[in-house]
């Protein structure tokens, strides 16, 4: 990446920041301007016409909608649906049960190997019936 110091810009970038006197006049008059046109206040009324003025100026959706998205997954093999609802209910799933596993450490419980496996078990056991609740609702 090309910067100022590469370039060999800094000494003249330098003077240009500390001596504002030596900058263009136009230059300062455009910044001064732009200042003070950029702090003027709107009415309500006018920024809603601007804001639906915009609005109207944006770039069509992708050409869809939710009722194509409900149609096309409607469409799919229930094999795909049960494989979609199992990958998205199993972190939820697991989540809420290994954060009650950490607690449960930090409270000084369950700290020898055989707690850290016996809770392993359970929060494997509570998210694989979770998971399956969650699949087929």
């Amino acid at each position: 990446m090309l910067s100022p110091h590469a370039l060999g810009l800094t000494p003249s970038l330098r003077r240009a920041a500390f001596s504002p006197g030596k900058a263009r006049p136009s230059m300062q008059n455009n910044v001064m301007k732009n200042a003070i046109r950029s702090s003027t206040s709107l009415k309500p009324e006018d920024g809603t016409t601007i804001l639906n003025k915009q609005r109207l100026q944006r770039p069509s959706r992708l050409g869809f909608c939710a009722a194509h998205v409900i149609e096309f997954v409607h469409g799919l093999p229930d094999a795909v649906k049960y494989t979609g609802k199992f990958n998205l209910a199993l972190p939820f799933s697991f989540h809420p049960w290994n954060g009650i596993r950490h607690m449960l450490w930090d409270s000084g419980k369950f700290l020898t190997v055989k707690g850290v496996y016996s809770t392993g078990y359970a929060v494997l056991g509570a998210t694989t019936i979770s998971t399956l609740v969650l699949m087929f609702q």
